[in-house]
């Protein structure tokens, strides 16, 4: 993601609690969030951007175990119902054919109401756990890159994890002032 000319990242806002926050993916740096509303009553959004010394960001989804390992997000795409899309998160890793099935203005997660929240799902298969939060929700392009259509929000807490619910590249490009970078 670009914000003006800085390059950096999103994730789910949930996942830190202040702007200004440094902010880790397991043991490694990822960077400082942003100085703008992140987990707010409408939105679950961050961005993060990067700290002295600068980080290097590449627009790469990791889709292990699955070949290729990683895909280089070369478009982004709206989302649609009944569209089939991959997922790709820490629990259960690349999971393809999560069929969307529709989309709420506005929908309860964690007693917090979200505006515009995208369903999808493949019955019977785990795709998304606590921990996934942020998860990018894609479409494979060609034989190893990708089109970004979302963040991962939430989902089941409870088996059989077979849902995720997310926000749109559309908009997460909006409510956080960014683009998404090829």
């Amino acid at each position: 993601m670009n914000w003006g000319l800085i390059r950096g990242a999103v994730t789910a806002g949930h996942c830190v609690s202040a702007a200004g926050k440094f902010v880790f993916s397991g043991p490694e740096f990822w960077g400082e969030a942003g100085h703008f509303p992140a987990n707010t009553t409408a939105w679950d959004m961050v961005y993060i951007g990067p700290s002295f010394p600068p980080e290097t960001y590449s627009a790469q989804i990791h889709t292990d175990p699955c070949c290729p390992v990683t895909r280089p997000v070369t478009t982004k795409v709206a989302p649609a119902n009944g569209q089939a899309v991959w997922f790709s998160g820490r629990n259960y890793l690349a999971k393809c054919s999560v069929e969307i099935f529709t989309m709420q203005s506005t929908w309860v997660i964690d007693g917090r109401a979200r505006s515009n929240v995208w369903f999808g799902r493949r019955t019977g298969v785990n795709i998304a756990a606590p921990t996934d939060s942020g998860a990018p929700i894609y479409i494979p392009v060609g034989s190893g890159n990708a089109a970004i259509v979302g963040m991962h929000i939430a989902g089941f807490v409870v088996a059989p994890f077979d849902q995720t619910w997310f926000h749109s590249v559309g908009d997460i490009e909006s409510q956080l002032g960014v683009t998404v970078a090829f």
